[in-house]
């Protein structure tokens, strides 16, 4: 039978999971409107996301460990509804577009 649940303890991939007391309407105010069906190239201060992905201490600069993840992902659940997941990535493994396709 498939899992009901996964467990999250970060053998592999850390995850860091959180909670917002900032409302899911404000962390997302400085996004421009879809004004198309398309994503558009945003481009914003980094101190605007940077509470919504994992830390990049030990990642980036890439140290070239073998210790080193691939992979660390961050979740974060506001108060008032609404999740963000960001992820950080080793560029040896993809780039931004093999995160978004």
């Amino acid at each position: 039978s498939s899992p009901v649940s996964v467990e999250l303890n970060n053998a592999g991939v850390p995850v860091q999971v959180r909670t917002s007391d900032q409302p899911f309407k404000e962390a997302i105010a400085h996004l421009p409107a879809a004004t198309s069906h398309e994503a558009q190239p945003t481009f914003f201060a980094r101190d605007t996301h940077e509470a919504y992905v994992p830390d990049k201490h030990g990642m980036d600069p890439d140290p070239f460990s073998t210790e080193t993840p691939l992979l660390s992902v961050r979740i974060t659940n506001f108060v008032n509804g609404g999740t963000a997941i960001g992820l950080l990535m080793q560029h040896r493994v993809g780039d931004a577009d093999t995160m978004i396709s």
